[in-house]
């Protein structure tokens, strides 16, 4: 079943009408200028030589081991703390560009972010790393030990830890050039993603109904250490779908830029479609999801493949929104929640029926519409009160499964 594309289409409609000047000059204001991507290109091209120069190291260390760490704090959640495994950082593998840049749809204000995925070799994994935070521990000391390294390079003007979407389970390294003219044009988002030899990280065990964090690790037992990392039966287990999503997000992460990649190539218009959208999420600090007004993925889910491991209902049963990418397992809508979805949507009837009278292109695109400005009363929940709510303790399967996360757990209750 192929995703609707309908809503898409009539964004773009006008382009053909007899308002495509407008909407030329506002592509031509929003997308990266051509004469700055060669100094772009050549800066990306030494800095991913810096990367891929960073040595293995020469032996491996307990992931509780963090001694190591000087300049550089590990950026997740690592409760409970004790945990098998180790960690022995390799070389990246290979190093892509990804995301708008790769595709030319990137909005040049303020600055373009980049988007650039490091390869962690097959030699940094062990087959049972999918359980107990191994996978995400493991990965944010494998992007602590680059940031530690890029530190001292004189290409780099800064480097931080900041959060996609501000999920703490996924880190990512921000950089900026040290020369001052190109760090007021881009930054480079690092993250970095496993490769997969079939042993360490099997499809089967991402499947939502399956448990990745076991409960005697979670909250052992008087006198039992935190371990638990068996790979046996774990059907009297509670599943863990949005930890298993996580990883498979990563493991997915390439091959789905690809599949848009191919997409935009044979489809010339879609890339300018994907710079409007963009300009639309923008202005109604909607950037950080996404959706279309007329799609039922709360209700009944959408697939880029007809070879689906299991039916659409089925994912649905674990997540409010489902959009199964193209190998038939992942659901790239494990972390949006159902307000976001259903706003989204909102604002997409609202912004459609603007377009479809011929007078919505400033409110569509040049009017900013914030979350402050939508509605007429707003309240703050206190995160320390938050937390000592007498409710924490109804929602702590949501809270393992979020990774010890409880304001995200929370929240999905609200």
């Amino acid at each position: 079943m192929a995703p609707p594309v309908s809503d898409v289409q009539q964004i773009s409609a006008p382009i053909e009408t007899s308002e495509a000047l407008e909407y030329r000059e506002l592509l031509a204001e929003v997308r990266l200028k051509d004469k700055h991507k060669p100094q772009i290109d050549g800066w990306l091209q030494e800095f991913q030589i810096v990367v891929m120069a960073i040595k293995n190291d020469k032996k491996s260390c307990d992931l509780t081991d963090q001694l190591w760490l000087k300049s550089a704090k590990v950026p997740i959640i690592q409760e409970p703390f004790p945990v098998s495994g180790d960690h022995h950082f390799q070389t990246p593998s290979v190093c892509h560009i990804i995301g708008g840049y790769a595709l030319g749809t990137s909005l040049r204000a303020p600055e373009v972010l980049i988007d650039m995925a490091i390869e962690m070799p097959a030699k940094c994994w062990q087959r049972q790393d999918c359980l107990n935070h191994r996978y995400h521990r493991k990965r944010a000391l494998y992007l602590c030990h680059i940031l530690q390294s890029l530190k001292t390079s004189p290409l780099i003007g800064s480097a931080k830890f900041q959060y996609i979407n501000g999920h703490h389970m996924r880190p990512v390294v921000v950089i900026a050039p040290s020369d001052q003219r190109l760090a007021k044009r881009f930054r480079v988002s690092l993250t970095a993603y496993p490769e997969s030899d079939g042993k360490a990280f099997r499809w089967i065990r991402f499947i939502p109904e399956k448990n990745n964090i076991r409960s005697n690790w979670w909250q052992p037992m008087t006198g039992q250490t935190a371990d638990g990392d068996s790979d046996g039966d774990d059907s009297q287990e509670v599943p863990t779908p949005v930890y298993n999503a996580s990883i498979q997000h990563d493991l997915n992460l390439v091959s789905n830029h690809e599949v848009v990649a191919e997409a935009v190539k044979q489809w010339a218009p879609l890339r300018d479609s994907l710079i409007l959208l963009k300009v639309w999420l923008k202005q109604r600090r909607l950037d950080r999801e996404f959706g279309f007004s007329t799609s039922k993925w709360d209700l009944e889910g959408v697939s880029m493949t007809e070879d689906l491991n299991q039916p659409l209902g089925y994912y649905l049963s674990y997540f409010p929104v489902v959009f199964i990418d193209g190998s038939g397992y992942h659901n790239v809508l494990w972390d949006v929640t159902i307000d976001s979805y259903d706003r989204l949507r909102h604002e997409s009837r609202l912004t459609i029926a603007s377009l479809d009278s011929g007078s919505g292109f400033e409110s569509t695109f040049l009017r900013e519409i914030t979350f402050e400005t939508k509605f007429d009363v707003l309240f703050k929940i206190s995160v320390p009160s938050l937390l000592k709510s007498s409710k924490v303790g109804d929602i702590s399967q949501d809270i393992r499964d979020q990774c010890g996360d409880t304001v995200t757990a929370f929240v999905g209750h609200l």
